[in-house]
């Protein structure tokens, strides 16, 4: 089993706010890897918790929440 953990920073001198972005939260997230029985293959479960802050519509955010995890991979 391997896990890949990550947070956001909350503030950091090298990415100062700007209005230009949302900034959002990457609260206690990652991935879990698990190697199957059949040693030829693995699961991947993503556990995300993230806050763009801001009023983003639900459309918006379930587009995100589905399409961008595939994308870090």
């Amino acid at each position: 089993r391997f896990v890949i953990a990550s947070r956001s920073l909350t503030s950091h001198a090298s990415a100062p706010e700007s209005k230009q972005y949302v900034g959002g939260i990457n609260h206690p997230s990652g991935y879990v890897v698990d190697e199957m029985p059949d040693d030829l293959s693995c699961r991947v479960t993503m556990v995300a918790q993230l806050d763009l802050g801001g009023m983003l519509p639900a459309l918006v955010m379930n587009a995100l929440a589905v399409d961008a995890p595939f994308k870090l991979l």
